[in-house]
């Protein structure tokens, strides 16, 4: 490829020298015509990069019609998570500002101008024809679907949470009512603490138990270990 590249300027560097020698006026004509190309291809790139500096200032056009509210998110935000949340923002202003700066619309070429200058035929229409089927395409949306399926799936589990934290604050409700109508415990006697907690009081009549009455020095006690124990045993057997 170099070897190509080195052959090709010093052909051209002959035909120039030989050119010159015959007619001399062919160097002003020949440096005019590389000039007016070289401006043309100039030109013709920076349209490129101004055509793709449009599309995506389209893209900020619609990324704004549906901008963030910044401030209802970072309410939201944990506290060991601001940090992060913090970088975000900046990095997402940051685009923005970049994106922004940029022109709307695609500079206009003259074309008919640069094929009056330029005599190479065809090499005006082949760049414009490649100018104009130029199109950069707004990226695909591949996450909202999966954002939005996320979403619903954190509703039900939110809304499940909250229907059974109900049920629970309802019960707490009516354990307080319940607790609120006893006697203090201060002026409590034992019968007055059976008849109030039938289900937690000593009662040696029908529910015999030995001191000091706590559910690990009963006959027939087993713990959570031993059931794990004889489960794990149970299953090998």
């Amino acid at each position: 490829m170099k070897e190509n590249k080195r052959c090709k300027r010093l052909l051209m560097a002959n035909f120039r020298r030989h050119c010159c020698t015959a007619n001399p006026c062919f160097t002003l004509k020949l440096s005019s015509i590389s000039s007016i190309t070289f401006n043309f291809l100039r030109g013709l790139r920076a349209s490129k990069r101004a055509l793709r500096s449009a599309s995506d200032n389209m893209a900020a056009r619609r990324i704004a019609k549906s901008s963030i509210n910044w401030s209802a998110l970072a309410e939201r935000v944990p506290p060991n998570q601001k940090a992060q949340f913090a970088a975000f923002k900046t990095r997402s202003d940051a685009y923005m500002r970049a994106v922004m700066a940029n022109p709307e619309t695609a500079p206009k070429i003259d074309w008919a101008h640069y094929k009056n200058l330029i005599p190479i035929p065809g090499l005006v229409d082949n760049f414009q024809k490649q100018y104009e089927a130029l199109k950069v395409p707004y990226p695909p949306d591949n996450v909202t679907s999966q954002v939005e399926a996320q979403a619903k799936e954190t509703k039900i589990e939110v809304d499940s949470f909250k229907k059974s934290s109900e049920q629970r604050i309802a019960q707490y409700k009516k354990d307080i009512a319940h607790l609120s109508s006893l006697l203090p415990y201060s002026q409590m006697t034992m019968e007055d603490y059976r008849d109030s907690f039938p289900d937690l009081a000593l009662d040696s009549a029908n529910r015999p138990t030995f001191w000091p009455h706590n559910p690990e020095e009963q006959v027939g006690y087993v713990s959570k270990e031993q059931e794990a124990a004889r489960a794990e045993h149970a299953k090998e057997h």
